[in-house]
């Protein structure tokens, strides 16, 4: 009977040190498993923003896109739409650039670009604002919940900045740095008007300022139309 207990016991006790190695195996490739997860979950939280970034940001310059500006305007279209609150957008055009590629190469007209773009980023202060590149040396932002003076103040703050910086441009026709023609609308949206009323609104204002002599901003008005 004690020769019988005693392999008993060892039966149990060879039992319960297999059970025991299997518990930790099984733990340690639970714990494998948890950081294979993760990696994965990173690295696919890394490919989503870098898909995101693709999508709504300029390669170049790194600001919104032309494709996130329109999805962005009309959303904010809608939302002032229904709180009936103004939308504010100015259309930002680099003088003479062309002749600036012409003279520097388009090497240095990127790295203009580039450095323009931060400017202007400076210039807008609150989350909801969006800078976008518009299309070659063309910007736009988007000013939600704001109106004309509203506008001008931004307008005025990047001339301010334009000024300060001062960005070298030895054969402009006006000053020997780089300077900002551009074009303000602002507009309380209604179910009678699109979105596309406040582009066409700040280009004519924008078309307005480079006509007077560029390096300046003016203001749509029905009158210049």
């Amino acid at each position: 009977d004690r020769v019988e207990i005693l392999n008993f016991l060892c039966c149990q006790a060879a039992i319960s040190l297999e059970n025991a190695r299997l518990y930790e195996q099984l733990r340690n490739y639970s714990y494998q498993l948890e950081l294979k997860v993760a990696e994965r979950t990173n690295e696919l939280e890394a490919a989503n923003r870098e898909l995101y970034r693709m999508v709504t940001l300029d390669g170049l310059t790194l600001v919104s896109n032309r494709r996130h500006f329109d999805t962005y305007l009309k959303e904010q279209w809608q939302r002032l739409l229904l709180a009936q609150l103004p939308l504010g957008l100015l259309l930002c055009d680099i003088d003479y650039f062309k002749g600036y590629n012409d003279y520097y190469g388009h090497q240095a007209g990127d790295e203009c670009l580039k450095q323009v773009a931060q400017l202007l980023n400076q210039a807008i202060q609150r989350l909801d604002d969006l800078l976008a590149r518009y299309g070659g040396e063309e910007f736009a932002i988007i000013l939600p919940n704001t109106d004309v003076r509203g506008a001008v103040q931004v307008a005025e703050r990047i001339g301010i900045l334009t000024q300060n910086r001062q960005l070298s441009y030895e054969r402009s026709p006006l000053v020997p740095h780089i300077t900002l023609s551009i074009g303000i609308s602002s507009l309380i949206p209604r179910l009678d008007i699109s979105w596309e009323m406040l582009i066409a609104q700040a280009d004519r204002a924008l078309y307005q300022a480079k006509s007077s002599g560029r390096n300046r901003y003016c203001i749509y008005e029905p009158s210049t139309s």
